[in-house]
């Protein structure tokens, strides 16, 4: 979950609540650690399969940087009103 937070605003909200999910399975007896330690490349690899199906659908080069959030766009495009 850490991994996968790709804005850097959001990377200490992600990680705060990957440690929170961590801490209470592993309290709550429902994972050992051996189970979380199993599931972090897991993470990772589902976050590189996430960012790779959204490069695609947004038709984006594998390096190239989001569309901004907030205000306007240099070129606007065609239907974004």
């Amino acid at each position: 979950m850490a991994l996968a937070a790709s804005l850097p605003r959001w990377t200490a909200v992600s990680g705060a609540l990957a440690a929170g999910v961590v801490y209470s399975t592993m309290y709550l007896g429902i994972h050992w650690a051996t189970d979380v330690v199993a599931g972090a490349p897991l993470d990772v690899g589902s976050a590189a399969v996430g960012a790779r199906i959204v490069t695609r659908v947004e038709g984006r080069s594998p390096g190239e940087a989001p569309d901004p959030l907030d205000g306007p766009t240099a070129d606007p495009k065609p239907g974004d009103d």
